[in-house]
């Protein structure tokens, strides 16, 4: 970005001692904003009520919302995820947990945020980090050939010369949740084949395997986009077999050859745990009561399969400019604001557990709002308003609906619960949570397609967990819908009055 700053220009009379101290100060802001020295000066000078005579704002929360709204844009966010991108490429394409490429993502937001004059603590979280040496599979049938595996996260290691079995694929009218559903004869020392299921957790249908007799799990999910392959993640304990995941169109094919004669895998999954490290990133403004915390969050890490540009740069992107924009007016918060930037909630939430786990119970009450975000710019998107189970998580809930209805935008309301994210964690211990996402994984329906557009039929976002969930993966017109709801609702809560409940008054 052009510096204002730094433009050649007649230099005025020196200022006195405090007067540069002054500037220097509103020059770190304009660096890290990206805003011009003069403009930062006069916005710290301004109150919401003070912003209302220039049409930035007003005094009340809604006006606070909507005037940091207006400063969140989706073409900012967007310069926002080139950096992120940037650093995915230098580190071998990724910015997975205990990987440089988060170290190197938690370092840049860091930095952003010191230079915009936070007070910025970054947290060490260990971390069982697996380094995944040999995932091979290949056919030794006649005509057979290699099969692209991605071995199950926490799984055991295949023998380090590999395994060979037959391979049995499961009926197309069973779950593979019991054992039942694996007939001795044909999956008793065989490699099963089992197409993920809603009905039960992967970790059911490895068990009943296992009882069943079964060497070793193939799993594949059924979708749209039969040539992609996921990387699951099993308890950190407990899984008795090796597991990996195949693609549905490989799947399809080993279960039709099977079908039709006797068909057998190589498979070789070999795997080292270690301890390493991630990081939260955490940064608070000067100013609100230290008794009302309202907090705002997204996580930094991708996949160890890509760049994570969807998932989830686009929510960290946006946290971090709406804490940018604040930044000068950060004095001026009715609430105390704190930013978070989580690490490692791809090995599912471990950053955000234990960023909670190191508070007091006093320091946990103290924090009245989550404010969370994920994949707000999904290719296929929809709107989906997340819905927490805490005592005044329907008071975050109606920000959004505010945002959306005013905006003449659809969305649909859902439990907190259908994305699994660094808000479970506040919500199971209480704290009022919500946010928001432009879909995953799941499949658009028609009646979406006509509320949203986009294609029926297919994922929200094909790319999901793939490697190409690059900047090319990112749908502008939704990200910059969705970013600035997310600063709405944080200017709001920042400047709100308090409600009963512990919340705020909502619109």
């Amino acid at each position: 970005m052009n510096d204002p700053s730094r433009r050649r220009q007649t230099m005025p009379p020196r200022p006195a001692r405090g007067e540069r101290a002054s500037r220097r100060r509103s020059a770190a802001l304009a660096r890290a904003t990206g805003i011009g020295v003069a403009l930062v000066s006069a916005a710290a000078l301004l109150t919401p009520a003070a912003a209302a005579d220039d049409g930035a704002g007003d005094s009340s929360a809604r006006g606070a919302g909507d005037w940091l709204a207006s400063q969140v844009t989706g073409r900012r966010v967007y310069d926002e995820l080139r950096h992120f991108q940037r650093l995915a490429d230098e580190n071998g394409g990724s910015r997975a947990a205990g990987e440089p490429g988060e170290a190197a993502t938690a370092a840049l937001v860091a930095d952003r945020l010191r230079a915009g004059g936070y007070r910025v603590t970054v947290q060490s979280v260990p971390i069982t980090y697996v380094a995944f040496d040999t995932e091979e599979a290949t056919e030794t049938s006649p005509g057979g050939g290699a099969l692209k595996v991605l071995m199950t996260r926490y799984a055991p290691s295949t023998p380090a010369g590999g395994l060979t079995a037959p391979v049995a694929a499961m009926d197309a009218s069973r779950t593979g949740c019991t054992v039942a559903d694996y007939p001795a004869e044909r999956f008793d020392g065989a490699l099963a084949l089992v197409a993920r299921t809603s009905a039960c957790p992967l970790a059911q249908q490895e068990k009943a395997a296992a009882d069943a007799g079964a060497r070793a799990l193939l799993v594949w999910q059924p979708t749209p986009s039969p040539e992609h392959i996921w990387r699951y993640q099993a308890p950190a304990t407990g899984f008795r077999l090796p597991v990996a995941s195949v693609t549905q169109k490989a799947a399809e094919q080993l279960a039709d050859r099977a079908a039709a004669g006797r068909v057998e895998l190589h498979l070789t999954l070999r795997a080292r745990r270690m301890a390493r490290f991630s990081q939260n990133v955490l940064a608070e403004t000067s100013g609100g009561r230290p008794d009302r915390v309202v907090m705002m969050g997204a996580h930094l890490d991708s996949v160890t399969e890509g760049a994570g540009m969807n998932d989830n740069a686009t929510a960290a992107a946006a946290v971090l400019q709406t804490a940018l924009r604040l930044a000068p007016r950060q004095g001026q918060v009715t609430q105390k604001v704190r930013f978070a930037f989580w690490g490692a909630e791809e090995l599912q939430s471990v950053g955000s557990a234990s960023y909670l786990s190191r508070l007091s119970e006093a320091e946990r009450r103290r924090i009245r709002v989550l404010l969370n975000g994920e994949l707000l710019g999904s290719p296929n998107d929809v709107r989906r308003v997340w819905r927490g189970a805490s005592p005044g998580s329907d008071a975050v809930s109606a920000l959004f609906q505010d945002w959306f209805t005013r905006r003449g935008l659809p969305f649909d309301t859902v439990p907190s619960t259908s994305l699994g994210s660094d808000h479970l964690v506040f919500d199971e211990a209480g704290i009022a949570v919500g946010g928001l996402d432009a879909g995953l994984r799941a499949v658009k329906t028609e009646e979406e397609q006509a509320r949203y557009g986009g294609r029926a039929g297919q994922l929200y976002d094909p790319c999901y967990h793939q490697p190409c969930d690059d900047l090319g993966n990112v749908n502008a017109r939704a990200l910059g819908q969705n970013a600035p709801a997310l600063a709405y609702a944080l200017g709001y809560a920042a400047h709100a009055e308090p409600a009963a409940d512990g919340t705020f008054r909502t619109p």
